[in-house]
């Protein structure tokens, strides 16, 4: 079985069209199971399906997407688990191509779709996730991976980064990406979408901070890892806030896919027509 760990806050909307669409796409062969986090004091019961294939997490009043999507994987039982958030959504095979990858992979990685008002305006397009074009994607990349042994989220930002670059670096330094398209849905309640909302004074915090966040993870080889991650994040954080004080207000989602995609794609295809 596998188990969504899906934390919800203000998902009243949101939450019930993507629970009835993973159900909709599973059967017998695909059985899953649908962890439900609250964090905001709501009883999702209350509008989802009543379904044993949906399940509730001890609830949370505002402890953050890391408790929340820690205490959905406590009540996890699938032998694999799948990060979500409730605002996003899925492609049409999205479950069945899962489980198809499940029978040649323990751990893999989901294809990233960043969409706004249904249009696609970003996707990662790498066949292998790497440290390096994960961080130059600057987005999420979200994995399946056995539920033995799947890291806790530190309370930090990019918590569920962390938790990809782990199951990644513990598997040897890469992940094949599959052709399930999680689909993250870019709009204006989003956490990153308040115009000039800055995140650079957490991302310096967090750096300061990697050699003690690797330790939680128990693996202080992480600490390489997370660095690069936050010094990228930095970076980009501290030319939005340049372009914010320089031209005016923006939102951060907005200010990071007007940036060039510098993944390993992208740039070999720009190198092939060049050449």
């Amino acid at each position: 079985m596998l188990s969504l760990l899906v934390p919800a806050h203000s998902a009243h909307k949101c939450l019930p069209p993507l629970v009835v669409r993973l159900l909709d796409q599973c059967s017998d062969l695909t059985p899953i199971q649908i962890v439900v986090s609250s964090d905001d004091g709501f009883d999702y019961s209350s509008i989802l399906p009543d379904d044993p294939r949906v399940v509730y997490a001890a609830p949370g009043l505002h402890t953050g997407p890391a408790a929340a999507r820690n205490r959905a994987l406590a009540r996890a039982t699938g032998s694999h688990v799948c990060m979500m958030d409730a605002d996003d959504s899925v492609s049409g095979l999205f479950i069945a191509t899962l489980f198809k990858a499940l029978e040649r992979h323990q751990a893999f990685a989901l294809r990233s779709v960043y969409v706004r008002d249904r249009a696609v305006v970003r996707a990662f397009l790498e066949r292998t996730v790497t440290l390096e074009n994960y961080v130059a994607f600057y987005g999420s990349v979200l994995v399946v991976a056995p539920r033995a042994g799947f890291p806790q989220f530190p309370n930090v930002l990019v918590e569920d980064g962390l938790a990809t670059l782990a199951v990644m670096h513990w598997r040897g330094g890469s992940l094949p990406v599959i052709n399930a398209e999680y689909r993250i849905t870019l709009h204006s309640d989003s956490y990153c979408a308040s115009n000039g909302h800055t995140f650079t004074q957490r991302y310096r915090e967090h750096l300061a901070q990697v050699d003690s966040i690797a330790k939680a993870f128990g693996d202080a080889s992480l600490a390489v890892v997370f660095q690069h991650l936050y010094e990228t994040r930095l970076a980009m954080s501290a030319r939005f806030d340049s372009y914010v004080s320089e031209v005016g207000l923006m939102d951060y989602h907005e200010f990071v896919l007007e940036q060039p995609d510098r993944s390993e794609h992208t740039e070999a295809c720009e190198a092939h027509n060049a050449s």
